[in-house]
Order: structure tokens, then C-alpha cells, then sequence
């Protein structure tokens, strides 16, 4: 969609500025008469300045849809952290043997319940599910019922299991005789401690397995300290710094425009005798144009993140952000035909024919 954009401006703005001289041509307006035709010969110049702030809103608005992404898992894993600590800690391995595994769960602190979690992912029009097996005992200590057939449950558990639950979504448990982990990296181990402050001794345990592809951390502990915390601040940092430079290029772009408007525009006093007509022609040429492309950019960039936040699942659309970015670009076109006019009626005050 971002690709093929300026294309699809250039092609709108021909469009339009055809129908701006056709209808100033029909009613005997000169302005929008010489504007459209003005922006059916150099689309260009809408192009350049209009793509500056369809990007530009475009950037605004991912940045804030990431931004709030970041900011809801930091803030459901310091929820997490302050219920439970880290009785409930994650094992991330490429796959263990039944030997080590049996080796590591004896390595556990007393009273640690060791389980497996798998991802399963149908696809549509099914739901994504999460099923968690162990072993009978292990289950009933967390208050799961246990069935004996290895049918699945979905019991309501403690409050370990209700944070797994908050975690992955929607969860299954299931009794298996035996814990063990698939080679092809498709599962992971939970363990759930008896008490808090366990952490150290369960990455004890896992350091004795001779795997070096075991990763240990409390559940959200990957969205917990100060690196985590800070990525939407590296994000704005990245965000406005493309904003500043969408905003440089717009800028010459449009003192460009206006030093070409200001020469072109000049003897227009002389055919018309006032000079109202360069507040008409740069309102149609540079005005009305842009307004039309922020209009339609902030329809799609809406539409572009409401897609994302459904998509993901995750994060949170602020209509106020974009608002406030579709407003700006409108200012900001206001002042451009605003601009143009006032060089070009200077520069009629300095005209003189030449080369006649």
C-alpha cells in the first residue's frame, strides 16, 4: 500500500486538477480555471508535498499503535510480577531427553511442579489455544481437576494458573504420565514454585542439563526492567526523527513551489487588474489538493491501524493522536496557498515585461 502511494496521488491529483479547470472553465472562474491546470501540468508538486504528510501521519500513527502495544505488556507483566512474583518461571529450550529432563525437575527446589506448554495454531476460522500438560499430581496441586484419560480440562485452578491463563489466552490442561520436551523447539517448561524468590535456584537447576539453549525468566519477566520499559521511548525517538526529516523535505520542496509560483504568477496582475486572483490560484493549485490527500490518508491510516490492533491483538488506536496529526497537516496546507499567494502578489509589485 505504502509502495504504489505516490502513484496513486499523482494519478488522483491529475484527475482532480482536470476537474478543477473544467468546472472554473464552466463558471468563469479564473482561479480555479488556471489552479487545475496549474495541477494537471505538475502533479508533481502536489505529490512531493502531499506524500511529506501522508507518511508523516502514517508514521504518527504506527509509532503510537506500537508504542501502546510495548506499553500493555510492560504493564501486564509489573501486574504479573507484583501478584505472584516468580512463582511461575518459563524454560525456552530447542528440546531436552527424557534423562535431562528427568535430571532437571530432580535439580528443582523442593515442592516446584514442572509442566509443558505447547502452542497450537489451526488457523482460521479456528482459535489459537495453549495446552499445558503434567503429570496427575502436579495437577491436582493446582487445583486442576484430573480425569485420569488425559482429556483435557479447563478447571479453574489457583492463582498461578489463573496468571497462565491471563498470559496465553485461551488454555488447556491435560494429564500425561511423563514430562518431556520435543526436539523441534515447538514447546517450553513451566515450572511453578512453591514460594516466591525461587528464581535463582530454578536457573541453578537448569545450568546442571547440559543444554546451553536454555533460557529461564519469570512468566513476563522478558517485559520487566528498565531495557523493556524504554523501547517506546526509543520508538518516539526513531518516530520524530522521521517526522523531522519528512517535514525538511516538505519544506524545500514548498520554497521550491513558491519561488516558481512567485515568477509564473506575476503577470497575472496585469491581465486581470487586482490581485486577488493569486489567492485563488495558489487555494486551488497548492490548498485544496492537500487537504484532500490528508483527508483520504488519515481514512486509511485509520483504517491501517484498526487492521493492525485486530491483527495483533494487541495495543490500542488513539483517535486523538490522529486527529491532532490530520489537523496539523491541515494547517500546514492552509499556510502553503496562504504563502504562495503572498509571494506571488510581491513579486507582481517588482514585475516588468521582458523580452517582449
Amino acid at each position: 500500500m505504502w509502495a504504489f502511494l505516490s502513484s496513486v496521488v499523482a494519478l488522483g491529483t491529475r484527475h482532480l486538477g482536470a476537474w478543477l479547470a473544467d468546472t472554473g472553465r464552466r463558471r468563469g472562474n479564473a482561479g480555479r480555471m488556471i489552479g487545475g491546470r496549474w495541477t494537471h501540468a505538475h502533479p508533481g508538486v502536489i505529490v512531493r508535498l502531499a506524500l511529506a504528510m501522508v507518511i508523516g501521519i502514517g508514521i504518527v500513527a504506527q509509532m503510537q499503535v506500537w508504542t501502546s502495544r510495548l506499553g500493555e505488556h510492560s504493564q501486564a507483566a509489573v501486574a504479573t510480577h507484583q501478584r505472584n512474583e516468580d512463582t511461575v518461571i518459563e524454560l525456552t529450550t530447542s528440546g531436552m531427553t527424557a534423562a535431562q529432563t528427568d535430571r532437571f525437575r530432580a535439580s528443582l527446589p523442593s515442592g516446584s511442579l514442572l509442566l509443558t506448554r505447547t502452542m497450537h495454531d489451526p488457523g482460521p476460522p479456528e482459535e489459537p489455544w495453549v495446552s499445558v500438560e503434567g503429570p496427575c499430581q502436579d495437577l491436582r496441586t493446582l487445583h486442576l481437576a484430573c480425569t485420569g484419560d488425559g482429556t483435557r480440562t479447563t478447571a479453574p485452578g489457583n492463582a498461578q494458573v489463573d496468571e497462565l491463563r491471563r498470559w496465553y489466552g485461551n488454555v488447556k490442561f491435560a494429564q500425561i504420565p511423563r514430562v518431556t520436551v520435543k526436539a523441534d523447539g515447538t514447546q517450553s517448561l513451566l515450572v511453578i514454585t512453591p514460594a516466591p524468590g525461587r528464581l535463582a535456584g530454578v536457573k541453578h537447576a537448569a545450568h546442571t542439563v547440559p543444554n546451553p539453549s536454555v533460557q529461564v525468566t519469570e512468566l513476563g519477566g522478558n517485559w520487566l526492567g528498565s531495557s523493556r520499559t524504554r523501547l517506546p521511548s526509543w520508538i518516539q525517538v526513531f518516530g520524530v526523527t522521521g517526522l523531522l526529516f519528512l517535514l525538511v523535505a516538505g519544506a524545500v520542496s514548498a520554497a521550491a513551489e513558491f519561488v516558481r509560483i512567485r515568477h509564473a504568477f506575476a503577470p497575472l496582475s496585469v491581465l486581470t487588474g487586482h490581485r486577488r486572483v493569486f489567492r485563488s490560484v495558489s487555494s486551488w493549485h497548492l490548498t485544496v489538493p492537500l487537504p484532500i490527500s490528508t483527508v483520504v490518508a488519515g481514512a486509511v491510516t485509520a483504517w491501517h491501524s484498526v487492521f493492525f490492533v485486530a491483527l495483533v491483538r494487541e495495543g490500542s488506536v488513539s483517535w486523538t493522536v490522529l486527529a491532532v496529526g490530520v489537523t496539523t497537516c491541515a494547517v500546514i496546507s492552509l499556510g502553503v496557498g496562504f504563502l504562495g499567494a503572498r509571494a506571488a502578489s510581491r513579486e507582481a509589485d517588482q514585475w516588468r515585461p521582458a523580452a517582449d
